[in-house]
């Protein structure tokens, strides 16, 4: 694979390259500045890779955009965890109440009839939100809710 080939690599081609990467350089004494080169790249790759993973507080857009079975870690306001919950429908509008929710089975059970919490989305952000892979304590303090540092 050559540095400059920007295409997008999947997880087994950098786990792949990686492994070859730790016998060559294992055994070789003599890199060439090419060899160098692509290691940096690779050690990027592997780099963008894992942080992609990272947990991160979703966009609204991301949370409308919700399908059926896509499964999210879900945090309120008022609590110092988080919950896994599956969506059981996406972006949907509530005509009796006139506003936009999305519906969770939350897996501990809790929220409201068998576990199921129609999320109001006017309320994202402020009230509730969804990361893309359980956040630590840490994350979940360290980031703010919206509005929540404005003056």
């Amino acid at each position: 694979m050559m540095v400059e080939d920007e295409q997008r690599w999947h997880a087994r081609d950098v786990i792949t390259e990686l492994g070859y990467c730790g016998s060559y350089m294992r055994d070789r004494k003599d890199m060439t500045n090419l060899d160098i080169r692509f290691y940096a790249y690779l050690m990027r790759k592997a780099h963008d890779m894992l942080k992609e993973q990272e947990p991160r507080v979703m966009t609204l857009e991301e949370v409308c955009n919700l399908k059926y079975d896509d499964v999210v870690y879900y945090q309120g306001i008022n609590t110092n965890s988080v919950e896994s919950a599956i969506v059981l429908h996406g972006e949907k509008m509530v005509p009796e109440v006139n506003t936009r929710v999305v519906q969770f089975r939350h897996a501990d059970g809790t929220g409201g009839w068998n576990g199921i919490n129609n999320a109001d989305l006017n309320g994202y952000g402020k009230k509730w939100r969804c990361w893309s892979a359980r956040p630590s304590e840490r994350q979940m303090r360290d980031t703010p809710w919206e509005g929540e540092n404005d003056a």
